[in-house]
Parts: structure tokens; C-alpha cells; sequence
């Protein structure tokens, strides 16, 4: 006796319907993955240029304590190069 109904698709359509909020949970937590990432890619960007500003102002003193040595040495013929 057959009714009439395709019981298989009725079955896939509920499991579909089922599984809307896990695949919408496991979009957020790909989404949450992403944003991290790309958090973690501009800290990590932020803190190389810190270390490059931090380096450099570092070489920027060492440049004017010696500078004046450097001077003198150019005038009295002492710098070898």
C-alpha cells in the first residue's frame, strides 16, 4: 500500500532543518578562527614595528654620542673606511 509519500526526502528535509544550528554554530566558530587570526597577524605586525622603532631609536642615540667622534676623526684624517 503506498500513500503517496516520499518518506526518504521527508527524512532529509527534517535532518536539514536538524542540522541548521550546527552548521551555523560551526560557521560563527570558522568565523571566530579567522577574526583571531587575523588579530593575531596585525599584533604580530605591531610588534615587529615596535621592535623596529625600539631598534632604531636605539642606533638613533648610539648615532649622536658618536657622531662628534666620528666628526672629529674625519678632521684630524683618523677614520679608516
Amino acid at each position: 500500500m503506498s500513500s503517496g509519500l516520499d518518506v526518504e526526502q521527508i527524512i532529509e528535509d527534517l535532518m536539514r532543518v536538524e542540522r541548521i544550528p550546527v552548521d551555523r554554530v560551526f560557521q560563527q566558530k570558522v568565523e571566530a578562527e579567522w577574526q583571531r587570526d587575523a588579530y593575531r597577524d596585525v599584533n604580530m605586525k605591531f610588534l615587529r614595528l615596535r621592535n623596529m622603532s625600539f631598534d632604531l631609536s636605539l642606533q638613533g642615540t648610539f648615532d649622536k654620542k658618536n657622531s662628534h667622534i666620528i666628526a672629529r676623526r674625519h678632521s684630524h684624517g683618523y677614520c679608516h673606511r
